[in-house]
């Protein structure tokens, strides 16, 4: 797997032929002219956090199309996933994604996008960051782009699952997922519940917290289970 330094490179290359925009559309309470022209004027990579939030945040909603937010998606993503606290948060950068239809990208741009998610989620993984992992994974499925291969990633690491779960566990014993930006429609919602109630979850969950199920538990890791006796 590339590090997320060189997959965030990998993105940009992917991107290289968009062209940048000349002019960029909005409602101006949401952006003004000063920002818009900073953000055509400076090379992308140098654009910072604070010039791209107001764009970013209200990408196809009051401000932009495909055509700029394909030009600035490389920098969005690597500002996104790389300064910790910056807004918008990367669940609102998935939902902008979806609009730009990523199944219908070239091979080499949809891999490099799931290089970058993958890298990202790796970092959280190894830190064993519920909150990123669980921010990560909807950002993920808001795109559109198939889930389970990051649903995968995470299990290989039980401790990092667990804290994934910990994250969800008020909610899931509701049949509901805990971040906030999550709609029950959403690509990937019903398959994230059905992963964190799968045999391997709920092992994760029992070993990690010294239970065992019985013969009558047929649930997942959200329903009630037995401390061991060794405990």
């Amino acid at each position: 797997m590339k590090s997320l330094s060189d997959s965030i490179d990998s993105l940009y290359a992917a991107f290289r032929d968009v062209p940048k925009p000349h002019k960029i559309g909005g409602c101006p309470c949401c952006i003004d002219d000063k920002n818009i022209c900073t953000l055509l004027s400076k090379p992308l990579r140098a654009i910072t956090g604070g010039e791209l939030a107001s764009y970013s945040s209200s990408a196809f909603l009051t401000v932009g199309e495909v055509a700029d937010y394909m030009y600035f998606l490389p920098r969005i993503l690597e500002v996104g996933c790389t300064e910790d606290g910056w807004w918008p948060d990367i669940e609102i950068t998935g939902r902008a994604i979806a609009e730009t239809q990523p199944t219908a990208w070239p091979e080499s741009r949809r891999r490099a996008l799931q290089d970058v998610f993958q890298a990202a989620l790796q970092e959280a993984i190894d830190d064993e960051e519920g909150w990123t992992i669980d921010e990560l994974i909807c950002a993920i499925a808001k795109t559109g782009i198939p889930i389970e291969p990051f649903l995968t990633q995470i299990e290989h690491s039980p401790k990092a699952a667990l804290a994934y779960y910990e994250h969800n566990s008020e909610g899931l014993m509701k049949q509901k997922l805990g971040n906030a930006f999550w709609n029950r429609g959403d690509s990937g919602y019903a398959q994230i519940l059905a992963w964190f109630q799968s045999p391997g979850i709920s092992k994760i969950v029992m070993d990690g917290y010294g239970l065992h199920r019985t013969n009558s538990d047929q649930g997942g890791a959200g329903q009630p289970a037995t401390r061991s006796e060794s405990q």
